[in-house]
């Protein structure tokens, strides 16, 4: 992923958690200049550090944090993607009764 779109990403994501630069630097430990800095100054970059910083306030792995939101890490069928969607739907409860459900087949095989 080039640098800018980099940047774009952090500040999309900024965006939708309703962040500005001091609040995202107090949540990261990076200061509010440094990243600041990332949209103010053309040579300036995030860091790797600075990157696993951002990571964790968005909670998100470096890899999903570097590739665009289109493309996928790893390839995941229609079917795949519908049991995931369904599954974040449900609250916590029940998704500890599904595990425990799905550890059952499993376990019989």
């Amino acid at each position: 992923m080039e640098i800018l779109k980099l940047k774009v990403r952090i500040k999309d994501l900024m965006d939708k958690k309703h962040l500005n630069y001091y609040s995202l630097g107090n949540l990261s430990d990076l200061s509010e200049v440094t990243i600041r800095n990332w949209y103010s100054k053309r040579d300036c970059t995030p860091t790797l550090p600075a990157i696993f910083s951002i990571c964790k306030v968005f909670e998100l792995s470096p890899a999903q944090l570097l590739c665009d939101e289109t493309e996928e890490l790893l390839p995941i069928s229609r079917e795949d993607k519908d049991l995931l969607a369904k599954y974040h739907l449900l609250s916590d409860i029940e998704k500890q009764a599904i595990l425990k459900v799905m550890n059952a087949f499993i376990v019989k095989k």
